[in-house]
């Protein structure tokens, strides 16, 4: 674009700053940060707030704080929100429920976004305790009625604390709305770290009968992975069967990293399509080889 003489407009960075988040491609972000603070760009509140959500995205939350505090008055709930996003997905949940102590006292309204913010950073961090006050806050204090995203991250944060009964009690009876199958995954997931087989089953039985449940190959990776976690091979071994007699395969992983100011992109399951796959094999060889060596194998 710059080559061919063509100067970024507001609504130029505002698509570059969202990918620079999804490809964690942090130098780039701060280059568009710069052309934003030459062209005047950051009197807009908008780009403010896309500048906040790629540091915070791209784990500069120092960074991401120094924009949102040059903002000064003119922060929106928008603002706010990312800003404590931010936080929640940088596992800094004690930060986060003190920006939302600021929020009350020199902040806008919060909406029902903040709460889901505020309850995953609570999740990410264990503060059940503190979860357990925001999501009631949220009805009694603000009015406002939580939606299945609020119910998912409670769940989520009961799962990540182990308090698995608590998290089934809520999924199996005490929302006003049936389950989706997210939820229940999420569940699952917390079964297969915490290692309750017995619970698990039960969750993946009602994964298996919830609209869309079996369409997934998350689901059996999930039950596998339970059952592997509980030396419960034959079981493991039954799901993996059934997930191939059904036609589900696991879609291969993709990763980014940027090296020396260039992003590459690497896809698992012995893809070649990147320029230098051999040398890239050639070296995974080598560092097996390694580690064969060097616990003597």
């Amino acid at each position: 674009m710059q080559l061919a003489g063509l100067g970024p407009e507001p609504a130029t960075m505002m698509g570059f700053f969202p990918a620079c988040s999804n490809l964690s491609a942090l130098r780039l972000g701060i280059c568009g940060h710069g052309h934003s603070v030459v062209r005047g760009f950051v009197s807009d509140i908008s780009i403010c707030n896309a500048l906040v959500d790629m540091y915070g995205k791209c784990g500069d939350i120092r960074a991401a704080r120094r924009v949102f505090d040059g903002m000064g008055f003119n922060k929106d709930v928008v603002s706010w929100n990312t800003m404590l996003m931010g936080y929640g997905i940088n596992g800094l949940g004690p930060q986060a429920v003190m920006l939302f102590k600021d929020m009350r006292t020199v902040g806008p309204k919060p909406d029902e976004i903040t709460f889901v913010a505020l309850l995953s950073a609570c999740s990410h961090s264990g503060l059940v305790e503190e979860g357990r006050r925001v999501f009631r806050a949220m009805r009694e204090e603000f009015g406002l009625c939580p939606k299945m995203d609020h119910y998912f991250c409670m769940v989520d944060l009961f799962g990540r604390a182990g308090l698995l009964d608590e998290a089934y009690g809520l999924v199996r009876g005490g929302m006003p709305f049936e389950p989706d199958a997210h939820m229940w995954n999420a569940l699952l997931a917390a079964c297969r770290i915490h290692k309750n087989v017995e619970l698990g089953e039960r969750v993946s039985g009602e994964i298996f009968r919830s609209v869309g449940g079996a369409s997934s190959t998350g689901n059996f990776v999930l039950l596998y992975n339970l059952y592997t976690s509980a030396w419960r091979w034959d079981d493991a071994e039954k799901v993996r069967i059934e997930q191939k007699e059904l036609g589900f395969r696991k879609k291969p992983g993709c990763s980014w990293i940027e090296v020396k100011g260039r992003v590459h992109g690497f896809v698992g399951g012995g893809d070649c399509s990147h320029e230098r796959s051999s040398e890239i094999y050639n070296k995974l060889e080598e560092l097996v080889v390694e580690m064969q060596r060097l616990i003597g194998v």
